[in-house]
């Protein structure tokens, strides 16, 4: 009922196996395991490679189809050979907009553009419409500068926490007092605080000059972060500027040979 109790000697013998096998180590890993690694590192390398490629042509293909749906009927558009149509539509949108930007350059132009501005900014409902997005093209073709000036950080959403921010504009004091009443006397400073991955939305914020924290960032270097979600950092190598895609899959294929 009871085992018999281990000689001395058998007993030295075990602790020796036990102390070979630590020595030892983990075995490496076997050739089929190493060429599935290799496989998945490959596959993982020419999805990075390909990715900006294949989402640039789904954009344009998606803003073709898009802007020409919208100036051919549906009965064109379900033609075995639309795509043609689609084409000749866009050609002669181009060239519109090329003969409509050499005609407002002459005097006859510059006339009828000014008819035309005149009947629709008196048109009822239309004419709110019409006014911002024309006050909008003014404000970027007037503005020689970027219109992101630098990158900053600011307290936001709430003190405590820190965002990537980029100062847009400096806000006039009469301005500033039609924004926020009683602050005239205060300088502001509007900043852009995009979201991550897709910077193409975000808040504006205004944020008095003495609450901006400065940052060595370039503009560059933000975005890179923020389009990244963190992963790439100022003054890291994969931020490095000149650095091409393919060098910088090939310098993550050399960091992570195993993963």
């Amino acid at each position: 009922m009871f085992q018999q109790a281990r000689q001395p000697g058998e007993v030295a013998h075990i602790m020796d196996k036990t102390r070979s096998s630590e020595n030892t180590g983990p075995l490496p890993p076997s050739p089929a395991r190493s060429a599935l690694r290799s496989i998945r590192s490959n596959i993982l390398v020419g999805l990075m490679l390909v990715s900006p490629l294949g989402l640039t042509v789904l954009i344009v293909i998606f803003l073709f189809t898009s802007i020409t749906g919208l100036l051919l009927p549906k009965s064109v558009l379900a033609q075995p050979h639309a795509i043609y149509y689609r084409a000749l539509a866009l050609l002669i949108v181009v060239c519109i907009l090329f003969l409509m930007g050499l005609l407002t350059r002459n005097l006859a132009g510059k006339y009828l553009y000014k008819a035309a501005d005149r009947i629709l900014s008196r048109m009822p409902l239309i004419n709110t419409i019409y006014l911002s997005l024309r006050q909008v093209s003014e404000t970027i073709v007037s503005s020689r500068k970027l219109l992101l000036k630098r990158a900053v950080i600011v307290e936001f959403p709430r003190v405590g926490l820190y965002s990537v921010g980029f100062v847009t504009n400096d806000i006039p004091p009469g301005a500033l007092n039609t924004m926020i009443p009683g602050k005239a006397g205060q300088e502001c400073v509007l900043v852009c605080v995009p979201t991550t991955p897709n910077p193409t939305t975000g808040f504006l914020i205004i944020v008095p000059k003495s609450d901006i924290i400065p940052t060595d960032m370039t503009i560059a270097e933000a975005m890179k972060t923020i389009m990244s979600i963190g992963a790439v950092l100022p003054g890291s190598r994969e931020a490095v500027p000149g650095s091409s895609l393919l060098e910088s899959v090939d310098l993550w294929a050399g960091e992570h040979p195993d993963d």
